[in-house]
């Protein structure tokens, strides 16, 4: 195994790790709703799961607007592996702000290299109705 092999990968409202070691997920969501634009979305919490090899790997999340690719968030960073086998990963996004409604993506990239299908998530922010 040469490539990160992501076991899975969500937005979500929370995740967090029990004193068990567990892993809670809380609110999966895949559509944002706002009555205004630009809309302000306090806190989104990304958690995945990869299959590693032992070392150390550069990571690099994005998230993007899927038509013109700009760019409204990027984390950096390294994941250590300690022994081959899989890794969970939490990150949360604070105060993420959508300067119109659309397509959005999050990118997950691995050692330099796309993560492969599921290293992608794509998601809505649409327009709600004030009532």
């Amino acid at each position: 195994m040469s490539k990160a092999i992501i076991n899975f990968v969500h937005l979500c409202d929370l995740a967090f790790l029990s004193q068990e070691g567990k892993l809670n997920i809380i609110g999966i969501f895949e559509n944002i709703s706002s009555a205004v634009f630009p809309a302000c979305h306090p806190k989104i919490s990304l958690v995945m799961n990869v299959t590693l090899e032992k070392g150390e790997y550069p990571l690099l999340v994005r998230v993007v607007h899927e038509k013109n690719n700009e760019e409204l968030a990027k984390i950096s960073g390294k994941i250590s592996c300690q022994k081959t086998g899989n890794v969970g990963i939490i990150h949360e996004f604070q105060n993420l702000s959508f300067s119109k409604p659309g397509q959005y993506a999050v990118e997950i990239w691995i050692n330099n290299e796309p993560a492969g299908e599921k290293g992608k998530i794509v998601f809505s922010v649409s327009a709600s109705q004030k009532k």
